[in-house]
């Protein structure tokens, strides 16, 4: 007979190091599994199916428990969570090397394998190094702000490297003594490519602050009374140089009228 009580179940250790093998993504598929069992079991009791419905109820339990487990950094650790950079999380795991991460708020698994994901495909890009000294500058606060942090350095890498191609094919262009005109026309493709990685990066930087500030624009709108005969003059911030400092207008028409 199943145990249908609130005590988690002893697991033994060849189901922990299966439950080791498996990710976050493994988790969540056996928490969607114990949802439905437990509407299996709920239903087997309004039919009266006494022992249907408390084999299914541990069922769901038992997944629960084990899924909890899966999520649990502790079993998937070798070594102690560290501190590092960009905002991340790192675990003395072998697939974390050589990545150093940092952990702000409490870990999970599902959390450690989306930064492990987000800083595989920075360093695919190559822009893994870019990317983490991107999000710790910007001081990225969610996991949004890391990957637009990731994109930027991609596109800057992307955008650097082909404009250092497109010089390359017009020095050569050069030395052959401007013979080769399809040289030149994959130097302006390439460039105009760089262009667009350039212009891309700095939307980027324009998404990052309308994330930040909720797309909102701030309007200062100053009201200036003039009287009859009066005159005024509305600017901003005046900077003077040098030592000489332009009269008043008040002064001017003094002097105007002496």
């Amino acid at each position: 007979m199943p145990d249908d009580s609130n005590e988690p179940p002893t697991l033994s250790l060849a189901t922990l190091k299966r439950l080791a093998n498996l990710d976050s993504g493994d988790a969540v598929k056996m928490h969607l599994d114990a949802q439905q069992r437990r509407l299996v079991a709920d239903h087997m009791q309004e039919r009266g199916d006494r022992i249907g419905h408390r084999f299914e109820l541990a069922e769901a339990k038992r997944l629960e428990h084990e899924a909890e487990l899966i999520l649990d950094p502790l079993m998937h650790c070798t070594g102690p969570v560290t501190v590092g950079n960009g905002g991340e999380m790192a675990i003395g795991t072998k697939a974390m090397a050589p990545f150093v991460d940092t952990v702000r708020e409490r870990p999970d698994m599902l959390a450690i394998d989306a930064s492990r994901q987000r800083m595989e495909l920075a360093d695919k890009a190559k822009a893994l190094e870019l990317g983490l000294d991107a999000a710790a500058t910007i001081r990225a606060e969610n996991s949004v702000e890391k990957m637009l942090a990731h994109q930027m350095a991609a596109a800057h890498t992307a955008a650097m490297e082909l404009q250092a191609e497109a010089r390359d094919l017009m020095r050569a262009y050069k030395r052959g003594d401007y013979a080769y005109q399809q040289l030149s026309v994959e130097a302006g493709r390439m460039m105009n490519a760089s262009a667009r990685m350039m212009d891309t990066y700095q939307h980027g930087l324009l998404t990052l602050q309308k994330i930040r500030n909720g797309g909102t624009q701030t309007v200062v709108v100053q009201h200036v009374n003039v009287g009859d005969g009066g005159r005024a003059m509305v600017a901003g911030q005046v900077k003077l140089r040098g030592k000489k400092r332009c009269a008043s207008p008040e002064k001017r028409e003094g002097a105007g009228e002496k």
